[in-house]
């Protein structure tokens, strides 16, 4: 996928819904913004989506979210397992009213060497996790915001796997 929607698919989400399990989706290097490339729903999938270049700072996903028009990165919430990957981006801009500014998380996906930076929510800023059990490593948090709580990672009734993370 390219951010300037000229690969394969024309958006993360078009890709995500066509892709079959066990697909990885590579993304370009670029920064990926608007429709279908916020709000992303990995629908269950056992996909990976990563930045093909493999340095998160070349692919980033930019939510362009704020207070009045809220978007985040990713919703987990269709039982995704270890099998549902998320590597090698950055994630900015997310903004959520409640939850999760970046990613709001219900299930267990991976989420290893991603950035997020510049994300706001009322409790995680950057991820939220409510039941599941992901695991997140080699992550780096910076400029994160939680009103009410944790700019970085908020966990309630899960057992989240945290490692190797700034």
């Amino acid at each position: 996928v390219r951010p300037d929607g000229t690969g394969d698919f024309p958006t993360i989400q078009a890709a995500i819904n066509m892709v079959a399990v066990g697909d990885t989706i590579a993304l370009a290097d670029g920064v990926f913004t608007g429709e279908g490339n916020r709000d992303l729903d990995y629908l269950g999938k056992a996909i990976v989506i990563r930045g093909q270049s493999g340095d998160p700072d070349l692919a980033v996903i930019d939510c362009q979210g704020t207070a009045e028009e809220p978007h985040r990165a990713f919703h987990f919430h269709s039982g995704e397992t270890q099998y549902a990957v998320l590597r090698d981006v950055t994630i900015t801009g997310g903004e959520a009213a409640a939850d999760g500014g970046a990613i709001l998380c219900e299930s267990s996906p991976v989420i290893t060497n991603v950035v997020f930076d510049h994300n706001g929510a009322n409790r995680g800023g950057a991820i939220f996790v409510q039941g599941g059990e992901p695991q997140i490593s080699g992550c780096t948090f910076t400029e994160n915001r939680g009103d009410a709580r944790a700019g970085g990672i908020a966990l309630f009734g899960s057992e989240a796997t945290i490692r190797d993370c700034v």
